[in-house]
C-alpha cells in the first residue's frame, strides 16, 4: 500500500490499523427486547473502581455518574441497565441477560464502560507556535537532571574504582547499587545505606520520581504569569495551557520505539535523552514527520516503574512509557467523542497478521463540524514556508495518532491504519458513545459476578 492510498481527510499516514466493529453496536445498542428484571432473568453485575488519579473527583460528578453510564449502555432504557454508586471509589453497573449474545455484549459493555468515549482531538505542541512553553519544559528537566548528576558526582568521589557511571536514569537507585556492588564488591548494605542517605533530589526530580511511581504523566509547563501561555495562530491570538500525554503501541510502532527496534536512531536518541533525564526534540526521533525544521514537537520517556502493580497482565513486558507535549483543547472548544453522530469500519484481513488494514468513516455532529472546522483551520499550514502542526487523536488517554494537519476539516474524515480487533471495536463504539464519563473509571472491572435466572414456581 503506497503512502497516497492511506491517505485520509484528516491527512493521515500510518503503518497500523483496525478490525471490523459495526457489529457491536447493532448487538448491545440497537436491538430492542422488552424491559428485563435482573433477578428474574439473571445477568451480570460488574464493579469498576473510580481513577480518581491525584485528585478526588467532584461529588457532583460522582452524582452524575451512575445516569450517564446508563445513558451510554442503554440510551432508550429498553434493558433495564442501572447503575448505582456504591461508595466513593466504586461504581456497581447491573446488566440483565440480553439474550443468546450476552456474554459478547458484556464484552462491548466492558469497552463502552472502561475506555471507550474518551476520546478528543488535540494539537501538539511545537517550536514555531509554542517555544515559550517548550522552553519551560526543557528548563524543568534539566533542573532535575543537574539534581542527579549532581548526586552521581558525589557517588564517583566516594566509589572511584566504579569507574564510569552511564545510562543509569534519574533515581534508578537500584540499578545504580548493583553497578557498584559488581564492580567494587563493596559490602551491599554499606553501599545502600550510602546511597539512600546522600540522594537527596530537588524539587523537580522529586516530583518527577513521585508521578512515575503513581503512573502520572509530567508536570504541565509553567509559564512565568501563571498557567497559561500566549501564542498566536491563523485566527489570532489564544491563551492555552499544556499537559504530557502517552503515547499509544501504534504511535510507538510508527515511531521504531517499541522495545523490539533498540539499534535504530530513534531509539537511541531516546535512550540517551530518558538516561539523562531530558526531554528531546521530536526531530531527533521522527526526522520531518512531526512538524519538520522549526516545527518540532518535544517527547520525554522514562524507564516504568512497579510493573506489576500498574500495567495489565499483557503489558507487563512493557519497560519504557513515552510522553509528548500537547496543548490542552480550550474551555468551549473540545472535540471529544460526545461531538461524532457516526462511525463505521471496514477491513481488509492479511493472513499472518495480527493486526488489519482498516478504514473508519466517521461524521461530526453539527456542533462538532464547527468545532474542528475552527481548530484545523487556526492550524492550518501557513501560507509561507513548509511548517506543519500535528492533530493527536488521543484515545483512552494516549495518542493513537498525529497526522499533519494540511486543511480544514469539517463535518466527516476517514481514519486508517492497523490496529487490531479489540483496537477497532473499542475506537469505533468511542466514536459512537457520545459525550464522555463525568467521572474516569479504571478500564478492567475490579468485580464480576453471574446472577443466576431465578427458578420458575
Amino acid at each position: 500500500m503506497t503512502p497516497s492510498t492511506r491517505r485520509s481527510l484528516l491527512g493521515l499516514s500510518l503503518l497500523t490499523g483496525l478490525a471490523v466493529a459495526g457489529i457491536c453496536w447493532y448487538l448491545f445498542v440497537s436491538r430492542r427486547p422488552a424491559p428485563r428484571d435482573i433477578d428474574k432473568v439473571g445477568g451480570t453485575i460488574l464493579v469498576y473502581e473510580i481513577d480518581s488519579g491525584a485528585d478526588a473527583p467532584h461529588s457532583s460528578k460522582l452524582e452524575a455518574l451512575p445516569s450517564a453510564l446508563q445513558k451510554r449502555l442503554d440510551p432508550d432504557g429498553l434493558h433495564s441497565i442501572t447503575a448505582r454508586l456504591v461508595d466513593k471509589a466504586r461504581v456497581e453497573v447491573r446488566i440483565p441477560h440480553l439474550g443468546e449474545h450476552h456474554d459478547e455484549e458484556i464484552e462491548y459493555a466492558k469497552i463502552l464502560i472502561g475506555g471507550a468515549g474518551s476520546l478528543e482531538f488535540r494539537v501538539l505542541a511545537n517550536k514555531h507556535d509554542d517555544d515559550e512553553a517548550i522552553l519551560a519544559a526543557k528548563r524543568y528537566f534539566r533542573n532535575a537532571a543537574d539534581s542527579w548528576e549532581e548526586f552521581l558526582k558525589a557517588v564517583r568521589e566516594r566509589y572511584p574504582d566504579a569507574g564510569k557511571i552511564l545510562g543509569i536514569g534519574p533515581g534508578d537507585l537500584v540499578w545504580l547499587e548493583d553497578l557498584i556492588v559488581n564492580r567494587t564488591r563493596k559490602d551491599r548494605a554499606d553501599v545502600r545505606q550510602f546511597l539512600r542517605t546522600k540522594f537527596k533530589p530537588n524539587e523537580q526530580l522529586q516530583e518527577l520520581l513521585l508521578r512515575a511511581k503513581a503512573g502520572l504523566p509530567p508536570p504541565a509547563p509553567v509559564g512565568p504569569s501563571g498557567k497559561t501561555f500566549k501564542i498566536s495562530l491563523n485566527d489570532g491570538d489564544h491563551r492555552v495551557s499544556y499537559s504530557w500525554i502517552e503515547l499509544s503501541r501504534n504511535e510507538l510502532d510508527l515511531l521504531r520505539l517499541d522495545d523490539g527496534v533498540t539499534d535504530g536512531v530513534p531509539w537511541k536518541a531516546a535512550e540517551n535523552a530518558r538516561n539523562q533525564g531530558l526531554a528531546v526534540e521530536s526531530s531527533q526521533i521522527a526526522g520531518d514527520r512531526r512538524g519538520g525544521p522549526g516545527w518540532e514537537t518535544l517527547f520525554y520517556s522514562r524507564k516504568i516503574l512497579n510493573q506489576e502493580a500498574r500495567l495489565a497482565d499483557e503489558d507487563r513486558s512493557k519497560k519504557f512509557e513515552y510522553f509528548v507535549l500537547t496543548r490542552d483543547p480550550e474551555p468551549g472548544r473540545e472535540v471529544t467523542g460526545e461531538h461524532f453522530s457516526k462511525a463505521e469500519s471496514s477491513r481488509e484481513i492479511e493472513p499472518g497478521w495480527k493486526t488489519n488494514n482498516t478504514t473508519i468513516n466517521f461524521r461530526l455532529t453539527p456542533e462538532g463540524s464547527k468545532r474542528l472546522s475552527e481548530l484545523t483551520s487556526a492550524n492550518r499550514p501557513p501560507d509561507e514556508g513548509n511548517g506543519e502542526r500535528c492533530l493527536a487523536v488521543v484515545f483512552r488517554g494516549q495518542v493513537l495518532l498525529a497526522p499533519s494537519i494540511k486543511w480544514t476539516i469539517r463535518e466527516a474524515g476517514v481514519i486508517q491504519g492497523r490496529f487490531t480487533d479489540e483496537e477497532t471495536n473499542a475506537l469505533t463504539l468511542a466514536l459512537n458513545s457520545g459525550a464522555p464519563l463525568p467521572v474516569r473509571l479504571k478500564p478492567q472491572p475490579v468485580s464480576e459476578k453471574q446472577v443466576p435466572a431465578a427458578e420458575k414456581p
